[in-house]
């Protein structure tokens, strides 16, 4: 199965507890450990689509966006998924291929898209279309309000990404859901006032949203990038 790997510049993970782990040209790992549980030792971390892997970067492996490296990769089995990352139990890095780009525009209209899965708001699910027809006054405008703002809407993001994780460990499914709704959506508006904060948000949006309503990221990735 085809997935996709993101390392350091040096090709280097951090694994559970167990340091770092050394990934290559067709390196092979293999987990022995009982359990399938993301963020532990029990999985190797990949991802279903490259364009995914570079979107939650800044909230999974948070490697410098200018260095790091992904790798084509396969793997037997996926054994858990949470819409945003995958675990599998063994894996091999083929080798490393261009990292995709998304630009600050793609990133926040990946935010408000995911944001407005969720957060059905009259007012907010207004402004998100326009914003996305470019019916808002246009990219100058939104380029100076992000300027003006950067400094509140950076901490917007943070808030954002700090309210998605609570919702993800919320008992009660519907408290988890009505948080991560209000997260996806205060990522989203951070995204679209802060170049500085785009990544973080986008990627904190996207894993609230998909935490409160369980869609497929790739589609709405996909076609933002497409347009």
């Amino acid at each position: 199965m085809k997935v996709y790997k993101i390392t350091d510049k040096d090709g280097f993970t951090r694994r559970g507890q167990d340091g770092e782990t050394k990934w290559g040209k067709n390196v092979r790992h293999r987990i022995t450990k009982k359990g399938n549980i993301l963020c532990s030792d029990e999985v190797y971390h990949c991802y279903k689509d490259p364009y995914l892997a570079v979107l939650m970067n800044p909230n999974h492996g948070d490697y410098d966006s200018k260095t790091l490296q992904l790798w084509k990769s396969e793997t037997p089995k996926i054994v858990n998924d949470d819409g945003v990352k995958s675990g599998c139990k063994t894996l091999t890095t083929i080798k490393v291929i261009p990292t995709p780009i998304i630009t600050t525009e793609q990133l926040v209209e990946i935010a408000i898209r995911c944001a407005m899965k969720v957060y059905d708001d009259e007012k907010f699910q207004d402004w998100a279309m326009k914003w996305i027809t470019n019916q808002d006054g246009g990219a100058a405008a939104r380029a100076a309000e992000r300027a003006a703002e950067a400094a509140e809407a950076a901490e917007a993001a943070w808030a954002a990404e700090a309210a998605a994780e609570a919702a993800w460990a919320a008992g009660a499914a519907a408290r988890a859901a009505e948080r991560a709704a209000w997260a996806a959506a205060g990522a989203a508006w951070a995204a679209a006032r802060a170049a500085e904060a785009a990544a973080g948000a986008a990627a904190a949006a996207a894993g609230a949203a998909w935490a409160a309503a369980d869609f497929d990221l790739i589609p709405i990735i996909r076609e933002v990038i497409n347009k």
